[in-house]
């Protein structure tokens, strides 16, 4: 019978390196998300976990987890289960140092959760809109559109997306996931939610199709934003005045989901790939989204 991760072995782990036991529990439910996103289960065989250290790391990268804080975190509880094992993985010192520096200069950015609220209610779609429609470089004109013109998905939804001008009829020639011009759709069927929520199929207005295919043109491509998750939210803040995708996300739901009936929100929960209800508990309330004393004092052991 293969071995198994056995999270019993990473307590004592933790405990032998001088951790507190509040510290424990939250590295564990920390180790835990991670391999339930990746393998759907928190005790793959040890075979698996060898073999799949790279789709670790590009899970933790992904917008997944909500900033650089949460996957400094999460990487540093993830080194602590490949100590565990014994488990080597190139990269993954130098990735947590980066983390800790991207996560220092997020705080500095927002300061607090409450100032993040604060920025999250700050947003103003309109005037976004407005610049969407004068910006001349194509590629922040691309992603203003994508932000304003449709309700945003996750960054990853968008990312080395496939764009054909008429998609194939056989399902077989056709992407998970890809954009049909003639059609006026963008159609997702991998994606976070995919398990619950199934196929998202989002139609295209005019406007952002023209944009695309402009894009397309001067690119001379066949698909857009061809990048990493990292290093578009690189991007996103560096040409958008420190605004983020999760942001943006964010302040979607925050302003327009609450004029909306119930079905109205369960739909563009679906579309979002949100939970509308958890969302507006915790981006319409600063208090609700401070950050806990544990979680604090988990910062320190680390």
């Amino acid at each position: 019978m293969p071995s198994l991760v056995d999270i019993q072995n990473v307590r004592d782990h933790l405990a032998e390196v001088g951790l507190r036991p509040s510290s424990i529990k939250t590295m564990i439910l920390q180790i835990n998300r991670v391999l339930n996103g990746v393998f759907d289960t928190n005790a793959p065989t040890l075979k698996i976990l060898k073999r799949n250290t790279n789709e670790i790391m590009k899970w933790i990268e992904s917008d997944a987890l909500p900033n650089y804080n949460s996957r400094k975190q999460h990487l540093n509880s993830i080194n602590h289960l490949f100590k565990t094992y014994d488990i080597k993985h190139e990269g993954l010192e130098q990735k947590i140092r980066d983390y800790n520096e991207m996560s220092n200069a997020e705080i500095t950015q927002l300061g607090t959760n409450e100032k993040r609220v604060n920025l999250i209610q700050s947003v103003d779609f309109e005037a976004l809109e407005e610049q969407m429609r004068k910006e001349k470089n194509l590629t922040k004109k691309l992603v203003l559109a994508l932000y304003t013109l449709i309700p945003p998905l996750r960054q990853q939804d968008y990312l080395n997306l496939p764009v054909f001008d008429k998609a194939p009829k056989t399902k077989s020639k056709r992407p998970v996931n890809y954009m049909d011009l003639r059609n006026k759709v963008l159609v997702i069927g991998n994606h976070k939610t995919s398990d619950s929520n199934g196929e998202k199929i989002i139609d295209l207005p005019d406007e952002l199709i023209a944009i695309i295919r402009k894009y397309l043109r001067y690119e001379e491509s066949s698909v857009i934003l061809p990048m990493t998750s990292s290093n578009f939210t690189k991007y996103f803040q560096r040409h958008f005045n420190g605004l983020s995708p999760q942001v943006l996300r964010k302040a979607f739901v925050s302003q327009y989901a609450n004029g909306m009936s119930v079905e109205e929100r369960f739909k563009l929960g679906r579309l979002m790939g949100h939970k509308i209800s958890t969302s507006q508990l915790q981006y319409n309330k600063p208090e609700l989204v401070k950050q806990s004393n544990e979680q604090k004092q988990t910062d320190e052991d680390q």
